[in-house]
């Protein structure tokens, strides 16, 4: 039959029925049974195989006798027992599927072929999902016909409804972001199936969104998993089939992608839709992301170089029973298998402390699985390597349980071990049964004397629910079945671990660990954290995984720690071991899967990924640190130039009153100290210095004690219009200036701008090098600037200083400068018999008169002004001009002075403002 003909009876036939009106059944008029159907009155496909009120495949023809004329667009008689079929001409305007599987058990696997038209005639039926037909009677029409066109399915999709409309039809399915992602395997090797998505790994909504707070992107994640999401099958109903397909098309891990296009059918059975390939070995995976781990990650990585560090781990080692038959391995094949790989893997990882779940809860008896365990852990590692914490009868009512193991060497018990068996705890509601496995609690002391406790647990699953009347509203639409209970479990546990000190070490510092079968953002895990825990892995929120279910990745498996704890700074880093989750539920101890898939490696170990945190103790407190800013205004010099700089302790607090020197280093590499100020925010500080040296110019600032706290560098321009730059010294000489305490040379004299006038470095002053110039004439020269009237306020502190310098910074620089650190003054003391006395303030600023018998000099006749030189005294000694709020020049020895200071000289300054911040 050529497609016309096809399409023809196919038009015929459907005209006829809505021209007609008369329904397949029994004749509405006379009861009698209807006519049997007929290649030559078939019925159209898209009448049987519709999209229902869920947006799923569905039919109103469930259970009546059809014959169907179309296209046999694939046949798997040899896997599924079934062929597709679908109508020979593609009608974009029927919103209904054109496609339909025809279930064949009794034919021969070659009883049709890819391109006949085929006349099908049988009973309209639905099995797990799909429209069907069964009890087939076929008839082959004429081979070798077009098939119809494959449609473009490219997902995600916009809406589910777009997949039942091509349920059972021909498609080329791709991904928009151009490549389909391997997002869950486990039933690889019993169905041969792939959970695949078109944008990456698909992520449980309550592991990213709050569903209290955030419910609307909850329900959007869920609804774009879905509209992502299709299973890849294998054409075949077979279970556990030999080889496992898709590893040998290079999908042996989760996250393995695959950019060719896949051609198939569209088909919906076992509440998936799904697509089985017409052309696998065309299929293709690479997995250049995600490949199998080289070994357990490096939790210590970040340490300090001098602390203890211990490592705790949570490992669920699914059903690790020695009694056979049970929850466990059947047999003792099965269970040496399991051993190997759960020793592998605790041994590889090479954890302190281990909490384990899902033992058998046979502890005390002569087989204990626990006892079996460590007997086989020191057998590798070496005798006494490991120990378990004593648990001398079962613990609860469960066959599972909680357990921890330890490395004797490198932590010790300590206390009591103890059991969460309250009623609170392991049945919260009051159900007719224990809900939660108790915690297992163990205080564990390092070698540094730092005690912290260790507490397992497992809550109550997901899965049967805890609904009942008297407990409504237990299991939650988004959260899972029993999500009251655990919740309430997780407050009873944190309150045991907080109030009633359990371990009897009074030891504060605790962390919970252990299958909490909650998800990240779920109340239970809520709960912990409201209470004052820390969850460990939150900066690698949909990142990292424990464990998948339905294609969704999220963390069910946790460690959590109180806030001291947190506070101590004692977890270095926290990280998921991705040995378990990624691989093939092919790979385990399960007697059905094939031998040639199995080995005793760590990988497929359990169906948890283990969670290894690492701890520092014994680390020595952290250093202050400087960091800073960019210089106020332009770099010059030949004037004050000011840098601010923040310090904070090792723990980002601003560290206050610091005792603090800032060593300025020149371009020519001479070294002098500048003048540091405490400003009004906690930990802020200034350094203030000048120069006549241009270029690379470090600043570096050290505390009391002579640390380094942080250094920044800068290029120092020459002021404009003076030419100045680097000091001319000449074919190997020394910088101009003459002699100086450095290997005999003279200091350079530097000089800032403040008030209109230069101000020459007095020796040992607050921007001089360290330890330069006689203390006395140091300590005067300061107590002299101390009293100015016109020192500004955010000059560097002295003692004694008027107007808002602290105390805690006067004492400090007193301190600092050798000086008794008292309260603050506002004139120095009387200088003792013979010494320098404190100079008078002049009732006539613009004038000074020379009191050894000198004429008064006005200072606008003698052309003192911005940027003028320094005078010259009547005994031809030059001496420096004052700078109003700067330090003043030590006294001038001289006949005419005999011990007296030189009187302050030039115009009062209006008190510079601070500049905005």
């Amino acid at each position: 039959m050529s497609r016309r003909r096809l399409a023809a009876v196919l038009a015929i036939s459907l005209v006829a029925s809505l021209v007609l009106a008369v329904p397949v059944g029994a004749d509405e008029h006379t009861g009698d049974p209807p006519e049997e159907p007929t290649c030559d009155d078939p019925t159209p496909i898209h009448e049987i195989n519709s999209v229902g009120d869920e947006g799923l495949p569905s039919s109103d023809m469930v259970g009546d006798d059809v014959a169907v004329v179309g296209v046999v667009t694939a046949s798997f008689l040899d896997g599924l027992d079934a062929f597709f079929v679908q109508e020979p001409e593609l009608d974009p305007a029927i919103e209904d599927s054109q496609g339909v599987m025809a279930y064949a058990p009794a034919e021969d696997d070659d009883a049709v072929a890819v391109g006949d038209a085929v006349c099908v005639t049988g009973t309209v039926g639905e099995f797990a999902g799909t429209v069907q037909l069964g009890w087939i009677d076929l008839e082959v029409l004429e081979a070798d016909q077009d098939l119809p066109e494959a449609v473009d399915l490219e997902m995600p999709v916009d809406d589910r409804t777009e997949l039942a409309r091509l349920a059972g039809m021909r498609v080329d399915l791709t991904s928009a972001e151009g490549a389909m992602t391997v997002t869950q395997n486990y039933f690889q090797g019993r169905f041969g199936e792939l959970d695949l998505s078109a944008t990456g790994r698909l992520w449980n909504p309550t592991e990213l969104y709050d569903p209290h707070t955030e419910l609307d992107l909850v329900q959007q994640e869920r609804e774009d998993n879905l509209n992502s999401w299709i299973k890849l099958d294998d054409g075949s109903s077979e279970q556990n089939p030999t080889p496992t397909p898709w590893l040998a098309n290079g999908a042996e891990r989760a996250g393995a992608q695959t950019g060719d296009v896949i051609e198939g059918i569209t088909h919906y059975q076992h509440g998936n839709y799904r697509i089985q390939p017409t052309a696998p070995d065309d299929i293709t995976f690479t997995n250049e992301d995600n490949p199998r781990p080289d070994g357990p990650p490096d939790v210590l990585a970040d340490a300090h170089p001098e602390a203890e560090t211990v490592t705790v781990a949570g490992f669920n080692v699914l059903n690790y029973f020695t009694t056979l038959g049970s929850r466990g391995a059947v047999s003792e094949e099965e269970f040496e298998l399991q051993a190997a790989k759960i020793v592998n893997a605790i041994t590889t990882m090479d954890a302190d402390v281990v909490g384990l779940m899902e033992m058998e809860n046979n502890f005390g008896t002569d087989d204990a699985a626990i006892d079996d365990l460590v007997e086989r852990l020191n057998a590798e590692a070496g005798a006494g390597t490991y120990d378990y914490v004593g648990q001398d009868e079962p613990i609860g009512n469960d066959e599972i349980s909680n357990a921890l193991i330890n490395q004797p060497e490198e932590v010790t018990p300590v206390g009591v071990p103890a059991v969460s068996d309250q009623e609170p705890m392991v049945n919260p509601r009051g159900a007719d049964q224990e809900r939660n496995r108790p915690a297992v609690t163990q205080a564990f002391e390092t070698h540094t004397g730092d005690v912290f406790v260790a507490a397992v647990n497992h809550l109550k699953s997901k899965g049967s629910p805890c609904d009942e009347p008297g407990n409504e509203g237990d299991d939650d639409e988004w959260q899972g079945n029993c999500n009251g209970t655990r919740t309430d479990s997780a407050e009873e546990l944190v309150r045991w671990l907080e109030e009633d000190d359990p371990t009897g070490t009074g030891a504060d510092e605790i962390a919970v660990i252990g299958d909490i079968n909650a998800y990240g953002q779920e109340d239970p895990i809520r709960a912990i954290l409201d209470a004052g825990y820390h969850d460990t892995l939150a900066d690698q929120l949909g990142e990292v995984y424990t464990y998948v279910f339905d294609g969704e990745h999220g963390r069910l498996d946790h460690s959590l720690v109180s806030d001291e704890m947190a506070e101590r700074g004692r977890i270095v880093d926290t990280a998921v071991w991705h040995i378990n989750v990624d691989e093939p539920a092919a790979f385990d101890y399960r007697r059905w899967n094939n031998p040639e898939d199995q080995d005793e490696s760590e990988f497929r170990s359990s169906d948890h990924d283990p969670i290894i945190m690492g701890l520092q103790f014994g680390v020595p407190e952290p250093e202050a640190e400087a960091a800073f800013d960019d210089p106020r205004g332009r770099a010059m010099t030949g004037r004050t130039n000011i840098v601010p700089f923040t310090v904070t302790d090792g723990h980002d607090d601003p560290v206050v009153g610091a005792e603090l020197t800032v060593e300025v280093e020149t371009s020519d590499g001479e070294i002098t100290e500048a003048r540091v100020a405490e400003r009004d925010e906690p930990g802020e500080y200034h350094a203030q210095f000048s120069t006549d040296v241009a270029g690379t110019t470090t600043l570096t600032v050290f505390d009391a004690d002579g640390n380094e706290l942080g250094s920044t560098t800068f290029e120092l321009e020459p002021r404009p219009g003076t030419g100045r730059g680097a000091p001319d010294r000449g074919p190997g000489g020394p910088p101009s200036g003459g002699p100086g305490p450095r290997g005999g040379e003279r200091p350079r004299q530097r000089r800032g701008r403040r008030g209109g006038q230069h101000l020459p470095r007095a020796a040992g002053g607050g921007s001089g090098p360290r330890a330069r110039g006689d203390p006395a004439a140091v300590g005067a020269a300061r107590r002299a600037a101390v009293d100015h009237p016109h020192r500004p306020r955010h000059r560097a502190p002295v003692v004694g200083a008027a107007g808002g310098i602290p105390d805690r910074v006067a004492g400090a620089t007193a301190r600092r400068m050798g000086l008794p650190a008292g309260p603050r003054q506002h004139r120095p003391p009387p200088a003792p018999h013979g010494g320098a006395r404190p100079a008078r303030r002049d009732p006539c600023p613009r004038r000074v008169r020379r009191r050894a018998g000198g004429p008064s000099v006005d200072l606008h006749r003698v052309g003192v002004t911005q940027g003028a030189g320094p005078r010259q005294d009547p005994g031809g000694a030059q001496r420096p001009q004052h700078q109003p709020g700067g330090a003043r020049p030590p006294a001038v020895a001289g006949p005419a002075l005999r011990g007296r200071q030189q009187p302050a000289v030039g115009r009062p300054q209006p008190r510079p403002q601070r500049p905005d911040r």
